[in-house]
């Protein structure tokens, strides 16, 4: 079972793109590596896949924005064998709630493309 969020800004381009386009890429690799691994590189074909489509998207039209630049934050909870594995990038985070208490998954998480493998939280029950 997955859970994706994913909130834009700059236009809806980039959520509604990864809401389309992240569990295509997570449901393809959770069974062929771990699942921590699975939910690292389905951030990263994501976003690299996004980046295509707009390259792409901008060249078909014959125009450059320079000062467009379509992002999204996002956030992953995939739950394997009873255990929860989650992800996040962007100014969001993960919260559990359990028994009235609030327990921190994640951390908001600023930076640049290769900082990315440090986005990925586990829980281990």
């Amino acid at each position: 079972m997955a859970l994706y969020v994913t909130i834009s800004y700059a236009g809806a381009a980039a959520a509604e793109f990864s809401a389309r386009a992240l569990p295509g890429f997570l449901q393809s690799l959770v069974s062929m590596i771990s699942p921590s691994d699975a939910l690292l590189e389905a951030f990263l074909k994501t976003d690299a896949a996004f980046r295509n489509e707009l390259d792409s998207h901008r060249k078909l039209k014959g125009f450059i924005k320079k000062d467009w630049h379509p992002g999204c934050t996002a956030v992953a909870a995939l739950v394997v064998q009873n255990k929860l594995f989650v992800a996040n990038a962007g100014d969001c985070r993960i919260i559990l709630c359990r028994a009235g208490n609030a327990y921190a998954l994640s951390r908001v998480r600023w930076g640049t493309f290769s900082h990315l493998t440090a986005y990925l939280s586990l829980l281990v029950e």
